[in-house]
């Protein structure tokens, strides 16, 4: 859960309710994305959240997919890149 407290701070210090109520919103998260898998939070790590990436963040899953053919992490992330800064030509003719 994102918007979990991530300090004592966020916890008032520990108070024992603040400490209570967090757990049960997240136990109720869990329950809630074990019944809902679509809903579940995306937890892959980022290799690139900025610039043609900032709408969808290159994964480090993505980026080891696409450079197993060219063992280049460099031309896989430029690669990836030039993808998502090319529309999508066949959803544009398909309105057409």
């Amino acid at each position: 859960m994102s918007t979990a407290p991530r300090s004592w701070e966020g916890l008032h210090n520990g108070d024992r309710d603040a400490i209570t109520g967090w757990r049960r919103r997240m136990d109720a998260r869990q329950e809630f994305e074990a019944r809902h898998p679509e809903h579940r939070e995306h937890r892959d790590a980022i290799a690139a959240h900025e610039g043609s990436f900032e709408r969808r963040p290159l994964t480090y899953k993505e980026l080891a997919t696409r450079a197993s053919t060219s063992k280049d992490a460099a031309t896989a992330a430029a690669e990836a890149s030039r993808d998502r800064r090319t529309p999508n030509t066949a959803t544009a003719d398909a309105g057409d």
